[in-house]
């Protein structure tokens, strides 16, 4: 919230120094055109090409894109007007900051002594154009904005954190509203670098304003990116020259959001499910955190003598945090005191749908068909918690389908380099739960900048979920043999260790006890899970819960499943995947719960 206010009054400030220099409705208008054009029609789409400004310049947009990006417009040269641009591109910031603010003025510092024959290929021309634009309004300013900004950033701290501290400022209800971000003409590329040198080309991409890695770049492993827009036909143009071969997964990522997941049920629909059932959850969708909850609330009422729904805790946002206990009541009291116990958590990064969906599965499989799998639940407890994020995952719901954090909010935020441009881009909020557990907490693999997908948090357990989860498995770790985290994608069942290369002692055990498991899964459907430590498969991550689990709480066997798919459809799963995913994982841990009740 303070932060809110101090972008509120900064806004207010420029706002209006800016009036000094308004245009008319008309030459705004006319702005918002070449400037359209002056970023370029990278994205190859004709549709956002204004027809009246093609027809007045009578060459391909293409070819206007490229003559503009080399200072050339029907033989003029656009350099020669730079501080007219750069107006332009003033005046425009107000409507389109998402581009302007973050890839023109929050780089200004570093523009200074940006080597210009470093600037990757991809980026050449646009970054000569802001550094000439740069040099022409700091040769005038100086360093007088800088200033400026220090000072109203420590006076408005002053003044406005006293009001905001405490609860107030971590209220959902208390923070702006967000507008759904959309990925209309957004591209996913795959790629797959041969050499180090590849590697760091493909590197250079990470930090450029809409890029998003979805799985880790390593040589010889293919990854996938998120390509925006504006950067698409300059990606690959740039791919094609260094010859580093790319296959294109989606045209269009809105349109494989939409796809993913059927239309909600009518709301008579969902009367009639609830009248029928109880509930209105199905395994043909991805479903809302209530629907969780409804569902999980209607097995404990319907099975009372197996279901036992435990709280533990609350989401930063205040959502509650319910394991659901799975025992059946046949053993005797001597039994119960040595019965084994499985752990199994979901929906830890937000945009992993699948994930909860498939923990809620395992619960009903346990449930509902008692009587068939009557003997991995006499004989052995479980507590299963569905969603760990929901705070994140409801955000994935309402306003940014690609978001993998928790919503969150801490104090580090605050400064200045990241309040003012923070707060038009909101990926500064939450945490990277995986990153969060106090075992050999931020070292490699995770981030200390709150901006970063990986952000470990300002401290180990920082976050009240991870908390939570924690303090229940410390309670009941004389029982817990067997943890299990689910994640997606890359079909792969991980083991520990995460932070280092060093193969855990009971490495041969791990392995043997996963083999099992995944050789269950295969059964199933034929998919195949490599198994391995992410260090070896993946890419090293410190504070990850596995690791914790397994190092902290001493749980023997700790897994990390990394659930479908290998890449064809990522984070986007379409729904009808629910359910063979969530087949194959129950026969994954019915293996190992077998292999417990017999030690």
């Amino acid at each position: 919230m303070l932060k809110l206010y101090k972008c509120l009054v900064y806004i207010l400030i420029i706002d209006n120094i800016a009036c000094v220099h308004e245009h008319t409705a008309d030459t705004k208008h006319k702005i918002k055109h070449d400037l359209q054009f002056f970023r370029g029609n990278q994205s190859g789409s004709n549709e956002i090409i204004e027809e009246s400004v093609y027809t007045n310049n009578s060459v391909h947009p293409a070819t206007y894109q490229n003559n503009i990006f080399n200072g050339q417009v029907n033989g003029q040269d656009t350099h020669e007007n730079s501080a007219q641009i750069s107006q332009l591109k003033k005046n425009l910031s107000s409507d389109q900051n998402d581009l302007i603010l973050d890839n023109y003025w929050a780089q200004n510092a570093s523009l200074e002594n940006e080597v210009i024959t470093n600037v990757p290929d991809y980026r050449r021309s646009k970054n000569l154009r802001k550094y000439e634009d740069y040099k022409q309004t700091t040769s005038t300013s100086g360093g007088m904005w800088e200033s400026i900004f220090n000072f109203l950033d420590s006076a408005l701290e002053m003044i406005l954190f006293p009001f905001f501290r405490g609860g107030v400022r971590s209220s959902p209800m208390m923070k702006p509203k967000m507008s759904k971000v959309s990925y209309k003409r957004f591209q996913l590329l795959r790629v797959r670098p041969r050499n180090d040198d590849e590697v760091e080309d493909i590197g250079n991409l990470e930090g450029e304003t809409g890029v998003q890695f979805w799985t880790p770049l390593l040589k010889n492993k293919t990854v996938d990116i998120v390509i925006p827009p504006e950067l698409t036909l300059n990606i690959k143009e740039f791919f094609k020259d260094r010859g580093i071969h790319f296959t294109v997964l989606s045209t269009d990522l809105e349109k494989t959001i939409a796809k993913q997941n059927p239309k909600l049920l009518s709301t008579s629909q969902k009367s009639e499910l609830k009248v029928d059932k109880g509930h209105s959850f199905t395994w043909n969708r991805y479903h809302r955190y209530n629907d969780f909850l409804v569902y999980l609330e209607h097995l404990a009422n319907t099975y009372p003598q197996i279901v036992e729904l435990m709280p533990i805790g609350k989401s930063s946002e205040g959502r509650i945090l319910k394991v659901v206990k799975i025992s059946s009541g046949s053993n005797t009291d001597a039994e119960k005191l040595i019965k084994p116990a499985i752990w199994i958590d979901g929906g830890m990064h937000a945009r992993e749908w699948i994930s909860p969906a498939v923990a809620m599965f395992i619960i009903k499989q346990l449930v509902e068909r008692y009587e068939t799998f009557k003997p991995v639940v006499d004989k052995v407890d479980w507590y299963i918690l569905p969603m760990v994020n929901p705070d994140g995952y409801e955000y994935t719901h309402t306003s940014d389908r690609l978001w993998r954090k928790s919503r969150s909010q801490h104090d580090d935020n605050s400064l200045r380099s990241r309040i003012f441009w923070s707060a038009f881009r909101s990926s500064c909020e939450g945490v990277d739960l995986n990153r969060n557990w106090d075992f050999h907490w931020g070292e490699t693999g995770a981030s200390d900048n709150p901006c970063h997908e990986t952000y470990a948090g300002p401290k180990a357990f920082s976050e009240p979920e991870t908390r939570a989860v924690a303090d229940f498995i410390l309670d009941h770790k004389e029982r817990i043999q067997a943890y299990l985290t689910l994640h997606a994608y890359s079909q792969m069942w991980l083991i520990p260790w995460s932070y280092t290369k060093t193969k855990v002692e009971d490495y041969e055990d791990l392995m043997f006890m996963g083999r099992k498991a995944i050789e269950a899964c295969k059964k199933v459907n034929g998919v195949h899970y490599d198994i391995g430590s992410s260090t070896s498969l993946l890419y090293a991550t410190a504070g990850s819960s596995d690791d914790w689990a397994k190092g902290r709480a001493g749980i023997k066997y700790s897994y990390t499943v990394e659930l479908r798919d290998k890449g064809s459809h990522g984070f986007l799963l379409p729904a009808s995947q629910i359910l063979p995913t969530g087949r194959e994982i129950f026969a994954a841990v019915r293996a190992i719960a077998r292999s417990l009740a017999q030690t």
